[in-house]
């Protein structure tokens, strides 16, 4: 039995870096909420082995069309709650959202001031040299 449950999680922290997988946000959930193993499955309020299950499920686009369908299917399979999968795949997607503008903001102001830098670096070469007599 130990032999299985470190098999099984090999396998959830393998692909737990794919966006493909539930793992991903399995992960990235416990994370924000500061769960760990033992929470996340009680919030779930599934098994060991549903758990496993839901980790290796691949997910789909929350955006795409057949999404409230695919996430059904998973609740029926792991015998999870849908809205607590759609709680947590919602809430991981927000953060990615909201990482995505700050990165960009980031990114944003440090070509803004690299820019300034530049122009500033320029406005002093072109400068005439003044002598003082």
């Amino acid at each position: 039995m130990g032999n299985k449950i470190t098999h099984q999680k090999f396998l959830i922290k393998k692909v737990s870096s794919r966006r493909d997988y539930f793992a991903f946000f399995i992960v990235q959930y416990q994370q924000h909420e500061q769960l760990d193993d033992d929470q996340i499955k009680s919030f779930l309020e599934c098994s060991d082995e549903n758990f496993f299950r839901l980790a290796l499920c691949r997910v789909s686009d929350i955006q795409a069309d057949t999404f409230a369908e695919k996430i059904q299917k998973i609740a029926d399979f792991t015998t999870i709650p849908v809205m607590k999968l759609a709680q947590i795949l919602k809430r991981v997607s927000g953060l990615e959202v909201i990482q995505q503008a700050e990165e960009k903001s980031y990114e944003e102001s440090f070509l803004l001031a690299a820019r300034q830098k530049a122009e500033n670096e320029k406005d002093t070469n072109n400068e005439p040299e003044h002598e003082e007599s």
